[in-house]
């Protein structure tokens, strides 16, 4: 079965919701890179196509608690370039 973009990115957005909905129940969680790329690439995205779909979703599915990005983000210490240029988001929270 063939799955277009589109859809791919529907269900990266389902995936990810409950994904957010199980590490927020205690309240704003961290958010791991390598969790969001497992998470797409059992999808079929690559990493910078799973953190760029990924953040393409804040304000709309999850934000940071503080409401400022670059203040929750742990910065990659590999140096990669955007979108896969973050380790983990410390206080991310569900929408």
């Amino acid at each position: 079965m063939v799955v277009d973009a589109a859809e791919r990115r529907l269900r990266f957005r389902e995936e990810i919701w409950k994904f957010l909905q199980k590490k927020t129940r205690q309240g704003s969680a961290e958010i791991v890179r390598a969790e969001v790329e497992v998470i797409g690439a059992s999808l079929g995205l690559t990493g910078d196509e799973a953190c760029r779909e990924f953040l393409k979703l804040r304000g709309t599915l999850w934000d940071s608690r503080s409401g400022n990005l670059f203040a929750s983000m742990i910065p990659s210490a590999k140096g990669e370039d955007p979108p896969r240029n973050w380790f983990a988001f410390i206080d991310v929270c569900l929408l």
